[in-house]
């Protein structure tokens, strides 16, 4: 019978193995075996419980001497912490069993764009010929764990890697930290550098941003100040929670009230650049991860018209038939990773008949 590895003396050792194990979030409390999240899925470690004694002393670690005692007493901490030649975001909070903190592990090695599958098309829109950023909007839809984060950070380190600019993140939490390549960056984490992703950016205008990077647009006040940036000049890049492409726009209209659809479709047809939709299907064996399919909508002058003018079921009705509009669709993707034998054909059977189950859905 194998034995239970012992718990790391100090975080650091910890830090170290959640590291090697490619771990994104990490839980622990006291009395309670810790859990982390690796490839999207919580999973308790095969360490035994912490005890009490160790948690503090680990936080005590990484808390500075006011911090601690402020937890100690009962207190939330949110910061962001560097220690042992990482940095990560850290919220201590108390439950009904006493004491926690969850630590959110950014990732340092990005993907780039092809190894992500993400369509070619995306580069023409996020750069323009000259080699300088584009301006407007351009949005990754998905819904939780689609990897829409992922997807985003590699349109970001793209222009990274081709575009001398000044580019600010908002974070809630710090997801990615970016190399520095040919643009400068400014990252800010909402609750921790800035009041709120509102207030970031605001914020990031005024220090000469030149590509903003929203976490995640959930709510009306973020989105009007993620137009207002991109009418101004900037390039805006954000993730929004949707299933589709097409549903993201149904999601932003929600938004706003029924008397106020006019001005919003007119307003987005204007800012609007491009709309990603993302979602993950099983590999055909365990030699792949999961693998993406990608919905694109360009933003051309037919798509500003038919936008302004609410002929939402006519965009929807173009997939898989209009290339200019649609250049690239999950249909598409679903065929190429039949093809290379990355998705089994039982697999391939049953996403089809849910995407044209989907495409089937009045707007």
């Amino acid at each position: 019978m194998s034995r239970q590895p012992q718990l790391p003396q100090t975080l650091e050792q910890f830090l170290h193995q959640a590291q090697v194990e490619s771990c994104t979030d990490i839980h622990l409390s006291p009395g309670h075996i810790p859990h982390w999240r690796i490839r999207g899925d919580l999973q308790p470690t095969d360490f035994p419980a912490v005890a009490e004694n160790q948690f503090w002393q680990w936080m005590g670690e990484i808390l500075a001497t006011n911090q601690l005692e402020r937890f100690q007493q009962g207190n939330t901490i949110n910061q962001i912490v560097q220690y042992a030649n990482a940095t990560f975001s850290l919220h201590g909070h108390w439950t009904t069993t006493g004491p926690a903190i969850a630590l959110r592990l950014p990732i340092l090695t990005i993907p780039d764009m092809d190894q992500l599958g993400l369509p070619e098309r995306l580069k023409d829109v996020i750069q323009s010929p000259t080699g300088q950023w584009s301006q407007g909007l351009i949005l990754v839809a998905g819904m939780t764990g689609s990897g829409k984060s992922t997807s985003l950070a590699s349109l970001v380190n793209h222009i990274n890697a081709t575009a001398c600019c000044h580019i600010v993140t908002l974070d809630d939490p710090l997801l990615f930290i970016y190399p520095q390549q040919r643009a400068t960056f400014t990252q800010w984490v909402s609750g921790i550098h800035i009041d709120s992703l509102v207030d970031g950016i605001t914020q990031a205008q005024r220090i000469d941003a030149d590509v903003m990077v929203i976490n995640e647009i959930s709510d009306r006040p973020t989105l009007d100040q993620a137009l207002c940036a991109a009418n101004r000049g900037c390039l805006v890049l954000a993730s929004l929670h949707a299933d589709r492409a097409i549903d993201a726009l149904e999601t932003i209209f929600s938004f706003y009230s029924e008397a106020e659809q006019p001005f919003i479709r007119h307003r987005l047809s204007k800012t609007l650049k491009a709309l990603l939709g993302q979602r993950l299907t099983p590999p055909a064996t365990g030699e792949f991860r999961r693998a993406a399919l990608h919905d694109l909508l360009i933003v051309t002058p037919t798509v500003q018209s038919k936008l302004a003018d609410g002929h939402m079921n006519y965009l929807a009705s173009r997939l898989n038939q209009d290339a200019e509009m649609w250049p690239h669709t999950m249909t598409q993707d679903l065929q190429r990773l039949l093809a290379d034998g990355r998705v089994s054909q039982e697999t391939f059977t049953a996403v089809s008949q849910v995407l044209q189950r989907d495409e089937l859905q009045p707007f």
